[in-house]
């Protein structure tokens, strides 16, 4: 940790990793860098209740593994696959804060496309009560300026989040005088999607130049994505 400022900062990063790209790990290192991150944990889910994933949870916590191995400020938790039922991101948030010392400020990153379903997640109204979130821009997804971006979001959070979040540019973030912020960063952006790397590769094509080589490895000699 800075030894000027000895409060731990957590990102937590979820998802599919069906598979775990490159954008994935170049967009934890730029968040990690810009809100000044000690720690980045990714965190494989289980059993989505909002994705159908191909591929067992062992094989995706293994090529995690393999993404950040040797990589400073990374780390990579089985705290979900570990735990019976679904991926809730309400119980794994708590799960981080009861392990976590006093005062530690947590971050939750996702992409544009899962927040814009935040409203199905379960105890959302909770979850944003408990954690910073940082809401990633994914390419091809999102419009191609930050400020469609932002108003995208916006129009999404007039809906569904509590009154009183009003967008702060000097922050990068929707910001409520009650509760943490909800943070919009627009950083790197890979034009391919995991579901896409998984398509090509079914039907022969080279899936490396998005994966880290490890993971490539991997995938080949397990014959995943076939």
């Amino acid at each position: 940790m800075d030894p000027q400022n000895d409060i731990l900062r957590l990102g937590l990063f979820g998802g599919t990793f069906d598979p775990i790209h490159r954008g994935h790990v170049d967009v934890g290192e730029a968040v990690r860098a810009h809100f000044a991150l000690h720690r980045i944990c990714l965190i494989p889910a289980a059993q989505p209740p909002h994705k159908h994933t191909l591929t067992a949870a062992a094989d995706r916590l293994a090529m995690a593994r393999l993404a950040v191995k040797g990589r400073p400020g990374w780390e990579v938790s089985d705290v979900e696959l570990r735990r019976a039922g679904p991926s809730y991101t309400i119980d794994t948030v708590a799960h981080f804060k009861r392990r976590s010392p006093p005062r530690a400020r947590l971050f939750f990153l996702l992409g544009s496309d899962a927040f814009l379903e935040f409203n199905t997640w379960k105890a959302y109204s909770t979850l944003i009560r408990e954690v910073a979130l940082i809401v990633l821009a994914r390419g091809g997804c999102d419009e191609p300026s930050s400020a469609a971006f932002v108003d995208r979001i916006q129009r999404f959070m007039t809906r569904h989040f509590p009154p009183g979040f009003r967008w702060d540019a000097d922050t990068g973030a929707f910001i409520h005088p009650e509760t943490y912020p909800v943070y919009l960063f627009d950083g790197p952006r890979l034009a391919i999607s995991a579901s896409e790397i998984r398509r090509r590769i079914a039907r022969g094509d080279d899936g490396r130049p998005w994966l880290d080589p490890a993971v490539a490895d991997y995938i080949e000699r397990k014959g995943l994505y076939r």
